[in-house]
């Protein structure tokens, strides 16, 4: 039962095989407006598509219908099971979902010799859950562990040598991320914190500036910053799958920016 009469509208409820709706003598294209009785004797309407109706009585399939002439109101005839009159009612409230996607990242480091740009494919892995603020207003908090890879083989030179072209760090990443939906598509801009947890390839001769020196991976933590837009397509009544384009940034790293551009699939349960 759809809240317009189009094949893309809002879901207002679903009901089971049986359901005995009323015709209350609307119809648009393939849609005919029906209403159904809850368990409380409350009643609630909607659209349905005519393929899936049957008119009972006699009459035969919706081939004998004239929603121009709807039967007579009946209270006592449309009388749905306890747990299906809450379905209809139902909207989610939470969701959550496993990610997985790789990210191109562009690494900076300030080196006072030879300064290079290293760029590289990485990977996202992780998982995340939210809430719905309103229907269009979900909130999500993830966390996913990025791997950020890079190479330059412009910084090896005949000055130096022994400089390495390539760089390789782990951060396990938390954030915090609203976003707003049109339909299918979502829009989302989020704050989060990088926690630096591996170092796999450093340049040699690689010498940031007096007091930030790297000795662990932690020195690389960060507050980070991301904005991007998805897009989602419904498996089932409770499951879709998302694609996500995101672009990240570390706001206050130093001597080395961290920048990357993503893409992510997501299976995603509401409840």
């Amino acid at each position: 039962m759809r809240q317009r009469p189009k094949d893309d509208a809002r879901v207002k409820g679903r009901l089971p095989d049986g359901s005995i709706v009323i015709l209350v003598g609307k119809q648009r294209g393939d849609y005919q407006m029906v209403e159904v009785e809850l368990e409380d004797g409350s009643s609630l309407d909607g659209w349905v598509n005519m393929n899936a109706l049957q008119i009972v009585g006699g009459r035969g399939s919706r081939g004998d219908a004239d929603p121009a002439k709807p039967p007579r109101r009946q209270r006592t005839r449309a009388v749905l099971p306890e747990d299906e009159s809450l379905l209809l009612r139902r909207k989610p409230s939470f969701f959550f979902g496993v990610n997985l996607g790789g990210n191109f990242a562009i690494i900076q480091p300030a080196q006072p010799v030879n300064p290079g740009t290293y760029t590289g494919i990485g990977f996202l892995a992780g998982g995340y859950g939210g809430f719905y603020l309103q229907d269009n207003l979900p909130v999500r908090l993830e966390v996913n562990y990025v791997q950020m890879n890079g190479s330059d083989p412009n910084i090896a030179s005949a000055a130096d040598p022994t400089l390495a072209d390539s760089l390789s760090y782990g951060f396990l990443e938390f954030a915090v991320v609203p976003a707003l939906t049109f339909n299918q598509l979502e829009i989302f801009a989020g704050l989060g914190f990088a926690l630096g947890i591996s170092i796999g390839d450093t340049p040699n001769g690689f010498a940031p500036n007096p007091g930030e020196e790297i000795t662990a991976s932690a020195d690389l933590s960060s507050l980070t910053g991301q904005v991007g837009a998805g897009v989602s397509f419904e498996l089932n009544r409770d499951t879709q799958m998302v694609l996500r384009g995101r672009y990240t940034i570390h706001i206050d790293t130093s001597p080395i920016l961290f920048m990357g551009f993503g893409v992510v699939a997501a299976i995603q349960l509401r409840g």
